[in-house]
């Protein structure tokens, strides 16, 4: 089944089991030079919910292909004010095999071009999926893997798509939308007062809020430890730093984050810091009591503080 969907540009119909394109040359003005010639059509489709992270597939056979034949996949759609914005990603046939684009409301930004450009061929099945984890997005193209970008500027409340550009009918089907919790990562050293905030009260109100918490002795992988969580920093949504102790690997941790321009929510037992160094004293911090009252109170903001976070970033 296809699932419900928004046709924002071109001409698309469905028998219920696919979704035809029908592309056509049609007259285009350079703004440029001004003169008029025939570009392939654009189209693209809009599913009507936030995609935060997960996978989005879908496979597609062109009719016939030209040059300019491209197909993929569109996220972080946003219209706000009558600004249209939105990050491409998928493969084509000129300039390279494979790109991701950004287009600001006015002008493209081309993030990425990667691949010797290839001859796209008529009546083959290409199948296009992508992976978007925090800042973290792959493409893949036939299972394959073509590239990963790291930079990407993931605010958690765009929408998501499938656009085609072609002078002739595509035919689009197996669309799969999978969806995961948006991951808030915990950099903290690992004893027993901190495992107990970890566990009582940073994954039990990061599950209320429709968020997964994981910490670097969760993951479990062969790659090296600082390999581990320099790919979970940059695949989280928000980042929370227990900084009560002066420990390296935490502000090492915490200063990677700060790099990426992650959201970020500090903690401190006042008991043991009252205040916080320079050059971090401009981010959000909660002062907490190691009490059981301590506890509720660390809760309440908590919560206000990831809620505020999901407003002004993924709102």
């Amino acid at each position: 089944m296809i699932p419900k969907y928004i046709v924002h540009n071109g001409q698309f119909c469905t028998n219920g089991e696919e979704l035809i394109f029908q592309g056509k040359d049609v007259p285009q003005t350079d703004p440029i030079l001004g003169k008029s010639s025939l570009m392939p059509m654009y189209g693209d489709v809009l599913f009507p919910h936030s995609f935060r992270s997960g996978k989005l597939a879908f496979d597609i056979t062109f009719d016939e292909v030209t040059d300019r034949t491209r197909a993929g996949i569109i996220i972080n759609y946003q219209n706000r004010n009558g600004t249209t914005t939105f990050y491409q990603i998928g493969l084509r046939n000129q300039p390279s095999a494979f790109s991701l684009e950004y287009f600001d409301g006015k002008k493209w930004d081309f993030k990425l071009f990667d691949g010797t450009p290839q001859s796209l061929e008529a009546k083959k099945v290409y199948s296009i999926a992508i992976d978007l984890s925090g800042n973290m997005v792959s493409l893949y193209i036939n299972d394959a893997r073509v590239f990963n970008y790291t930079e990407f500027i993931n605010n958690f409340s765009g929408l998501c798509g499938i656009f085609v550009c072609n002078s002739s009918v595509a035919t689009i089907e197996n669309i799969q939308i999978s969806e995961n919790k948006p991951t808030v990562f915990t950099i903290m050293k690992f004893e027993q007062d901190f495992d107990t905030l970890y566990e009582e009260v940073i994954k039990t109100q990061c599950d209320q809020l429709g968020f997964k918490a994981t910490r670097a002795d969760e993951v479990y992988a062969s790659s090296s430890i600082i390999q581990d969580i320099v790919r979970e920093i940059s695949s989280a949504a928000i980042i929370i730093a227990d900084i009560t102790m002066d420990n390296p690997n935490v502000f090492y941790e915490l200063g990677y984050a700060h790099a990426l321009h992650k959201p970020t929510i500090l903690l401190a037992d006042i008991g043991k810091r009252d205040r916080l160094p320079f050059d971090i004293s401009g981010y959000r911090t909660i002062f907490y009591s190691n009490t059981i009252g301590g506890k509720k109170e660390v809760e309440k903001k908590l919560e206000r503080f990831i809620k505020n976070i999901t407003e002004t970033y993924f709102g």
